[in-house]
């Protein structure tokens, strides 16, 4: 219903208001805060697409909310804010949609308890991206998070309900696959987190733009998010570590606080190809894991040298300041692990690490020249502490 000149009611059918914007492509979205403007005719005879939302949509515009019936003036301002505040950050129409029927059930004002079934979304889009906000701009990121484990107690600050509240559908949850930190089987390790980790990161993710990555999760994790998410593939990635945001090229960018010493392999047996890489930023963890290889522990059989980092002035959980740091120290790092293959051109490479995650992502960008790679987690077993092969990554040339 429009409203007339003198103030009485004016029927216009949705075919007729598409009329206008038919062909108009820099008209993304119609937002119809009316009531029924979503609902389909219900008469016999007429056109089943000839409803507001629909008629818009079939015209060719990429996408339209409405409402099915009415819904109060409240409910009306929180759908708006929480649904224009993820069309903001970049989420596409869907999700931003998902997150704002969550924010209508969550709200504590005087919302009736189904409005939040009320708004509907219609769309021609198959990925829901009809916005390109454009480089530079802060709406231009895209939010992502990876949980493994309550984000309590971890690096990310949020809570599992502000994680949610943020990323929506936007977060990759895997804690089914494990009890507390330990994984339920070993094999869910390449049958099921591998391959959702590779789903997820390729289809959330587009070169070009922003995204922001929250770590709630195993450094194994961390460090094959950062494999998929590899530095040639134009996609710049930031991490959240504590309560800041890392950027790989933002930060004090001196030289100073990098390895403490010159970092070469320690041949254990020479007739063994595979190289430990043993990462100790937050705690010192060489013994360990030098115990672990020479006790036989599993999948350590073919290793035949130590590579062991230990940051200038020695350990701590705060030595890597910021992004570029960072960054710099898995660049450096890395550079040495590669020249192995000179004389091991065929050798797999075992992780072990002790980093904030945001270190472990950089690194796992960076070694996507490594033919293969075996990544490691910490746990306890009967004697103490042990390490247990998690995720195998190999080279498509491998």
């Amino acid at each position: 219903f429009f409203e007339k000149e003198d103030g009485s009611s004016d029927v216009v059918s949705g075919s007729l208001l598409a009329e206008p914007v038919n062909g108009v492509e820099e008209l993304r979205l119609a937002v119809l805060i009316g009531c029924e403007s979503g609902c389909l005719p219900r008469e016999r005879g007429l056109d089943p697409y000839s409803g507001v939302a629909t008629a818009l949509v079939k015209m060719g515009l990429p996408a339209a909310v409405a409402l099915q019936q009415s819904m109060s003036i409240t409910a009306g301002k929180e759908l708006l804010r929480a649904f224009y505040k993820a069309l903001a950050q970049g989420r596409p129409v869907d999700v931003a949609m998902g997150e704002a029927r969550l924010a209508l059930r969550r709200s504590r004002e005087a919302v009736g308890p189904f409005e939040w079934a009320t708004p509907v979304l219609t769309q021609r889009t198959a990925n829901g991206r009809i916005l390109d906000l454009g480089e530079g701009q802060e709406g231009a990121k895209t939010w992502l998070s990876i949980v493994s484990f309550s984000s309590r107690g971890s690096a990310n600050p949020l809570s599992d309900e502000e994680q949610y509240e943020r990323f929506g559908d936007l977060q990759t949850d895997l804690r089914e696959f494990f009890d507390g930190s330990e994984i339920k089987d070993h094999r869910l390790w390449s049958e099921s987190i591998v391959p959702i980790l590779l789903k997820d990161l390729s289809d959330r993710t587009r070169p070009g733009r922003k995204h922001v990555l929250s770590l709630a999760a195993h450094a194994s994790i961390a460090f094959a998010s950062g494999y998929v998410l590899e530095a040639k593939c134009r996609k710049d990635v930031g991490v959240v570590q504590q309560d800041k945001l890392w950027w790989p090229t933002e930060g004090d960018g001196s030289q100073s606080g990098m390895w403490s010493r010159k970092l070469q392999p320690k041949i254990i047996d020479p007739k063994k190809p595979d190289l430990a890489v043993v990462v100790s930023l937050s705690r010192d963890i060489e013994g360990d894991v030098r115990k672990f290889i020479e006790l036989g522990g599993d999948g350590t059989g073919s290793i035949g040298a130590l590579l062991s980092a230990v940051p200038a002035g020695g350990v701590s959980q705060h030595k890597v300041r910021d992004g570029l740091h960072a960054f710099n120290l898995a660049e450096d790092l890395h550079g040495r692990i590669s020249s192995w293959q000179t004389d091991y051109p065929g050798a797999c490479y075992h992780f072990f690490l002790c980093a904030p995650n945001a270190y472990i992502f950089f690194h796992g960008q960076l070694a996507r020249n490594l033919p293969r790679i075996q990544l490691y987690e910490h746990g306890m077993g009967e004697g103490g502490p042990v390490y247990r092969p998690s995720i195998r990554l190999e080279s498509e040339s491998s």
